[in-house]
C-alpha cells in the first residue's frame, strides 16, 4: 500500500528555521523548480534523489544535475 504525504506549507519550514537550533532538511518532491524556494524558505539541506536521476542514466548528466542543485547554496 502506497501512502502519499501532502506537501508541507512553506510557513512550516520557516517556523522550523526560526524555532529550532538544528539544520533544517527538506525531503521529498524536491526538484529544480522548487529547490530555490525551499532554500530561501529556510532549508539548510535538500535531500534529493529523483531530481538527480530524472530522464537520464548518463553519469555526466547526473553530475550536472547535482552541480545545479549545489550551486543554489552558493
Amino acid at each position: 500500500r502506497l501512502y502519499r504525504a501532502s506537501p508541507a506549507p512553506m510557513g512550516l519550514l520557516q517556523q522550523a528555521k526560526q524555532n529550532l537550533s538544528v539544520p533544517i532538511v527538506a525531503i521529498g518532491g524536491i526538484n529544480a523548480e522548487n529547490s530555490a524556494a525551499l532554500i530561501e524558505g529556510g532549508a539548510d539541506i535538500l535531500a534529493v534523489i529523483h531530481a538527480l536521476f530524472v530522464n537520464t542514466g548518463a553519469v555526466d548528466e547526473i553530475a550536472n544535475n547535482a552541480r545545479e542543485l549545489v550551486n543554489l547554496f552558493q
